[in-house]
């Protein structure tokens, strides 16, 4: 049962970007969608951990995993913003990677 939750919540997660969410067109859109991500993964590792269906060292993965990605994300930010566009998109992507590898985490760690 908390295996199917977390499987859901990961679900969930990913059929956000193929139900009535519009695609980015931009880097703030990407940036913003990016952001919520973020959120949502940290937002499941909590739901996870207070349902007993993730461990505390694997939920404290998540998060040490989510504020890389934020980290990331703010040095995006603050690249587009200094119109180095090469790098802002340069660091959507690296953190594309790290979402996919924290959702992969969670759902291999779920109980």
């Amino acid at each position: 049962m908390k295996r199917l939750l977390i499987v859901f919540l990961i679900t969930t997660l990913i059929a956000c970007g193929q139900i009535g969410i519009q695609p980015s067109r931009n880097f703030e859109d990407n940036l913003a969608y990016s952001y919520s991500s973020v959120t949502a993964i940290r937002m499941s590792a909590a739901d996870a951990l207070s349902a007993g269906a993730m461990s505390v060292a694997d939920a404290e993965k998540v998060l040490e995993l989510s504020d890389q990605a934020r980290v990331i994300l703010d040095a995006a930010k603050a690249a587009h913003l200094a119109g180095d566009t090469a790098a802002d998109m340069v660091r959507l992507a690296q953190v594309t990677t790290l979402l996919v590898q924290m959702q992969t985490y969670v759902k291999g760690r779920s109980k």
